[in-house]
């Protein structure tokens, strides 16, 4: 079992990224406002960058 450990979680946190990856690509505005802590770190740019595409 300790060896299945260290794969599920590499596979789980492989998926979530991936699919943060795409959330990104499909729809940047919503991700933007979606992801917590993003509006108030990144600059005020990168959502007009992200709107423009």
């Amino acid at each position: 079992m300790s060896r299945n450990l260290p794969l599920a979680l590499a596979t789980v946190l492989g998926l979530a990224s991936a699919a943060n990856g795409l959330f990104i690509l499909i729809s940047p505005a919503n991700w933007y406002v979606a992801v917590p802590g993003v509006t108030t770190t990144a600059h005020s740019t990168s959502i007009s960058s992200a709107t423009s595409v």
